[in-house]
């Protein structure tokens, strides 16, 4: 028989064992899990990330470079949000974060980086709603269970201009839209309140682009029933293949080369869809700003054009990449938003006010089941 002052230590020990315990007083706090851009300015950004269990404030370092040293910033903050400003327009900067519990420091948390807005026009009229959707209807299964699911994204959003991608099973527009153009699987819809199909004496102002053999983008000139304001919206899909950049970069080439010669009245275009590419394609340059191998970016900025999500005043969910499979758990990027759905705009031309990640998500799971492998960008825009 265990005497009981023993059989009271057995089961102190015990629990102590089994039982969580709090960190000691003079443990340093947990390492900040990641950090998320969610406001930009032409000289500032606002990073946001995690709280830190028994963080008091924390430390925010900058660098230039991804991988030089980073130097700590004067502003400290208490809460998990903070806004960095004095930087130049369209420069890219990168971040860490520590935590602080008094005098003790946890570890740097991962880097991220992004670059501020090189150029915004003015906020003028109403604002736009743009939304790309690679809907995965065939080559994906199971669409006519997911049918009514990116119907219901659409609805909820409510995107003026929709540009849909591997649509082909998505025979008919979603309540209050109509269809401008369809070839190939590549759809541009509309919201019929908001505009109306351009005409000309050849009839609707739309239609189709090859970029490639096997690659092809849909067009429409369309016009605000309020302002009679012409714009015309691009829905495009580039070849695939990690090693296929250098056909990606013919594809833009082709299809800007095609826009100028449709484009006679120099209206603003907004090109919308699956590009296939992003900052983390091939070695990324500090001078130029992109990945070497991130040929559709570097062309359309060749022309004036730069990503949305590179243009936003407001960012939602950015880390949640764009492509992440039919699961109910985000993909997420910890360097650079690595989405491969893009809008791209002329950024004097253009004032982008938010990028939104689409899908419908409760907590920080998507709902389910998921309309698509790949989840639709949304971005609302001035064009003054």
């Amino acid at each position: 028989m265990v005497p009981r002052r023993i059989a009271v230590l057995i089961a102190l020990a015990l629990v102590a064992v089994l039982s969580p315990a709090a960190p000691p007083a003079w443990a340093a706090p947990g390492q900040v899990r990641m950090i998320s851009f969610v406001a930009a300015s032409k000289t500032s950004l606002t990073l946001s990330w995690p709280k830190v269990s028994g963080a008091t404030s924390y430390e925010v370092f900058r660098s230039t470079r991804e991988k030089t040293p980073y130097t700590k910033l004067v502003k400290r903050s208490t809460g998990s949000t903070t806004r960095i400003g004095g930087m130049v327009p369209g420069k890219t900067y990168c971040f860490q974060v520590r935590a602080k519990a008094g005098s003790r420091v946890g570890f740097r948390g991962a880097h991220a980086c992004k670059p501020t807005i090189r150029s915004r026009a003015a906020v003028s009229g109403k604002s736009y709603s743009v939304m790309t959707f690679n809907a995965c209807s065939t080559a994906c299964s199971g669409w006519s269970r997911r049918n009514d699911y990116a119907r219901k994204v659409v609805n909820v959003r409510q995107p003026d201009v929709l540009a849909t991608q591997e649509a082909s099973a998505w025979k008919s527009p979603p309540s209050g839209y109509a269809q401008a153009y369809e070839s190939s699987a590549r759809r541009l819809l509309y919201k019929s309140s908001r505009f109306s199909l351009a005409r000309s004496s050849n009839g609707a102002r739309a239609g189709g682009i090859t970029m490639s053999p096997r690659r092809y983008a849909v067009w429409a000139e369309l016009v605000d029933r309020a302002t009679y304001k012409r714009i015309i919206f691009v829905s495009a899909h580039t070849s695939y293949a990690l090693n296929e950049y250098a056909l990606r970069g013919r594809e833009v080439d082709n299809l800007l080369d095609r826009m100028k010669q449709i484009n006679t009245s120099a209206l603003e275009v907004v090109y919308a869809g699956d590009f296939n590419s992003n900052k983390n394609r091939g070695t990324y340059n500090w001078s130029t700003g992109f990945g070497s191998q991130d040929t559709v970016a570097r062309r359309f900025a060749a022309s004036g054009y730069y990503d949305a999500y590179d243009l936003a005043g407001t960012l939602k969910r950015p880390n949640w990449n764009s492509f992440s499979g039919l699961s109910a758990t985000p993909t997420k990027s910890k360097v650079w938003g690595d989405h491969v759905d893009h809008v791209f705009v002329k950024p004097a031309k253009t004032n982008v006010w938010r990028w939104l990640n689409a899908s419908l998500y409760t907590g920080g799971k998507y709902q389910t089941p998921k309309p698509s492998d790949h989840n639709p960008v949304q971005v609302d825009l001035y064009i003054p």
